[in-house]
């Protein structure tokens, strides 16, 4: 149970990183219109859409491990936008990049969330929780 805690604090202290000022700021750089930005402040709540296919996926195969694991893979996305301020990319091609590369990486994170609830209430018995 404390890994569980301590991976919750960890995926809290990675949002705050990456979801708000940093990931804004870099848009910015990049040139983002508001447009844009609304897409990127969006992109959190819209990959919550996934959850509903992840969780018929784990209802089906019972693989939810697999899927917390995997799904966990989101947070190495973060290297990407690192990666971009490096490359001799045009910068409009540097922005839709970041913007996919965090599309995704919600996605993953949301899948990621839906199926370690359940694998956590599987191991944590109900007096605990």
């Amino acid at each position: 149970m404390r890994l569980g805690v301590a991976e919750g604090v960890l995926t809290q202290v990675h949002l705050s990183l990456t979801v708000g000022t940093l990931a804004t700021g870099l848009a910015l750089l990049l040139g983002a219109s508001s447009f844009e930005l609304g897409v990127l402040a969006a992109l959190p709540v819209l990959g919550t859409l996934i959850q509903l296919p992840a969780a018929w996926w784990v209802e089906r195969t019972g693989k939810r491990r697999r899927l917390a694991v995997a799904g966990s893979l989101g947070r190495q996305l973060w290297i990407v936008p690192a990666v971009l301020l490096f490359l001799p990319l045009a910068t409009p091609a540097k922005l839709v990049l970041f913007l996919l590369a965090s599309a995704v990486g919600h996605m993953m994170l949301a899948a990621a969330a839906n199926a370690w609830t359940g694998w956590m209430t599987d191991l944590i018995p109900a007096s605990v929780r």
